[in-house]
């Protein structure tokens, strides 16, 4: 039987979730352009009548785009003879499928599909199903290819999925305030990155900002006029009219600082804050799974403890989408290394409150960080350098305001209790 014929576009199609009829047809109606063939299955799609389809084709271009096989009945009439080459078998209790032989319909490579992939689902752009081109993300998103954004800032593909309208606003404007320092600062070609892609919502295929011809000048303009989203919700005015008042590109550019961000935040109630510091306190996570089961493995062998790290609040927008570094020796360093090389950091709250930095509007930031009890340099009693990124997880993040004052007795030991109580409130492991 003759091999289908199926284009690379149709496979991009079937491959971000579009049917592969209304696939066809779009791409026929724009001459195989892919961008245009996007726009049309999320317009149009289900106005296109796909009936003068012959649907058995259809049937056996999907099978050979899924699991590189073409001829359906063969491979369903295979499966009804070979019960032993096609064996599907599924244990209760652990939930897993086991079937190993390759003489398989495309519904039972689909599961095989989806069994590899969800626990992986966070390396993959949720659009185009390819690896994020900046390595692991915390959850689920978008990646930065040119279509992918495109798609999810013009036609809303996948935006469901993401639910970053769901952020609360505490989180929203932490983050704008993080790019607004990060962009006014004299150091913003190294830590205001990644830079933003964003398309004119008039001409899709124009680059209002482009990573690769960046705009700086441009970028603040726009950030530091964006109120916050509490005074607009507050106010009873709507988010995306306010922001049009104030430049057609503010709405695109603050979706961009939310949905780029890699951590997850929750504000803590009051209830289940740690007690005695005045400061506003956020969960914060930022190892994507697989390293985050690593940090697990090491902490079983060796333990753990709690430490705190200061940065400057322009440094912020960075760590929260790359997560810390060793910056010694790069030019994301800004002090010396008389303690050694690493990531700085200090078992007293007081000793990284100075390396922090009160900035503009007397924000002065520090993570609570647990790190494997191995391999810490401890130079000197109050300060520590661990050189190894992967030994170093973040798990919460405290905003101190001008007055707030830092308590010389809080340290990682005497907090370790609230913050292993309050990561087990949000289910985080602590084994």
């Amino acid at each position: 039987m003759k091999k289908p014929v199926v284009s690379n576009n149709l496979r991009e199609l079937v491959s971000m979730g579009f049917d592969i009829g209304i696939a066809v047809k779009a791409l026929k109606l724009c001459d195989d352009d892919l961008t245009q063939a996007v726009a049309i299955c999320c317009e149009h799609g289900d106005s296109i009548d796909t009936s003068d389809l012959d649907q058995d084709e259809l049937n056996r271009q999907l099978c050979f785009i899924v699991s590189g096989r073409y001829d359906y009945d063969d491979i369903t009439s295979e499966k009804k003879e070979s019960d032993d080459d096609t064996k599907l078998s599924a244990t209760r209790d652990s939930g897993n499928i086991e079937k190993m032989e390759h003489n398989d319909n495309y519904l039972v490579e689909l599961v095989r599909y989806m069994q590899s992939r969800i626990p992986t689902l966070n390396e993959f752009c949720i659009i185009c199903d390819k690896k994020h081109v900046l390595g692991h993300m915390l959850k689920p998103t978008v990646c930065t290819r040119d279509l992918c954004c495109w798609s999810f800032q013009e036609l809303g593909v996948a935006a469901g999925a993401t639910d970053f309208v769901a952020t609360s606003f505490e989180v929203v404007d932490m983050l704008l305030t993080f790019a607004q320092y990060a962009i006014s600062s004299g150091r913003r070609n190294i830590i205001f990155d990644p830079y933003p892609l964003i398309f004119d919502p008039s001409d899709q295929k124009r680059k209002v900002f482009d990573p690769d011809h960046k705009d700086y000048a441009k970028v603040e303009s726009i950030l530091k006029r964006i109120p916050t989203t509490k005074s607009i919700i507050t106010s009873g005015m709507k988010m995306s009219e306010e922001l049009a008042k104030i430049d057609p590109y503010a709405n695109a550019l603050l979706n961009w600082v939310i949905s780029s961000n890699r951590s997850f935040f929750v504000k803590l109630p009051p209830e289940i804050q740690i007690s005695g510091l005045n400061c506003e306190q956020f969960l914060m996570l930022s190892s994507p799974p697989d390293k985050e089961k690593v940090f697990r493995s090491l902490r079983k062998k060796y333990g753990s403890v709690y430490a705190f790290h200061g940065s400057s609040c322009e440094n912020w927008h960075s760590i929260v989408r790359h997560g810390l570094k060793n910056a010694s020796g790069t030019s994301l360093q800004v002090n010396g290394t008389a303690y050694g090389k690493g990531i700085y950091m200090s078992p007293f709250l007081s000793t990284a409150g100075g390396y922090s930095r009160y900035g503009v509007g007397g924000v002065s930031i520090v993570a609570v960080v647990e790190v494997i009890n191995h391999g810490i340099n401890k130079a000197a009693s109050d300060i520590w350098t661990v050189a190894d990124a992967n030994n170093v997880t973040t798990r919460m993040l405290l905003i101190f305001h001008r007055g707030d004052l830092y308590s010389n007795e809080t340290t990682g030991d005497s907090i370790a209790p609230q913050i292993r109580k309050i990561m087990s409130q949000y289910g985080v492991s602590q084994d």
